[in-house]
């Protein structure tokens, strides 16, 4: 009975044998691929941070609302434009700009330098920054900030605003996109 036992282990570790070494041959023919561990450990992608930055000379950059309204258009000597998965930032230099109200010119702007920013939806400007609503009245100072989706502009720096014969010299001030409500802070009124 060892005999037999022992035959048939032998018999029966042969045939394993044989096996195991037909499917190491066939794995071995079938090519350098990968092995099925492999194909079905998928590693999830990673998410991708999508970034963007680009430079301009002397062009036009326009901004749109959500409805495709203009909300402002803007010349400029340079530029340098970045994007990233969650906004856009546009540094603009030797700046003149068309403020939109309701997806109508409501001022123009002119600047040294402008940073707009889609995720605040906001422009800051700065140096000599000029504000000139439609009807004529405007604005002067060093840095000023546009909220467009508030209507709000703020200025500060030595503001100088003129409306007809009506001069004021204020430390800063808030207004509406066109100019025509205006408040002024720590400031002087002169007629000529």
């Amino acid at each position: 009975m060892f005999r037999c036992v022992y035959y048939n282990m032998r018999r029966w570790g042969a045939g394993v044998l044989v096996i195991g070494m037909s499917v190491v041959l066939l794995a071995g023919c079938a090519g350098k691929g990968k092995s099925p561990a492999a194909v079905t450990k998928k590693q999830p992608p990673k998410p991708e941070k999508t970034a963007l930055k680009a430079e301009f000379r002397k062009a036009q950059i326009t901004w749109a609302d959500a409805k495709g309204h203009p909300v402002l258009e803007a010349r400029f000597k340079e530029a340098v434009a970045s994007t990233d998965s969650e906004s856009a930032r546009v540094e603009l230099l030797g700046v003149k700009a068309s403020l939109f109200q309701n997806g109508k010119s409501a001022s123009t702007l002119s600047a040294e330098r402008i940073v707009a920013d889609s995720r605040n939806k906001e422009i800051k400007a700065s140096g000599s920054v000029k504000i000139t609503s439609g009807d004529g009245s405007s604005a002067q100072c060093e840095r000023a900030v546009w909220k467009s989706s508030e209507n709000k502009l703020l200025g500060s720096g030595g503001v100088k605003l003129t409306k007809g014969n009506i001069t004021i010299m204020a430390e800063s001030f808030e207004a509406d996109t066109g100019l025509s409500h205006v408040r002024f802070y720590q400031g002087k009124a002169e007629v000529r």
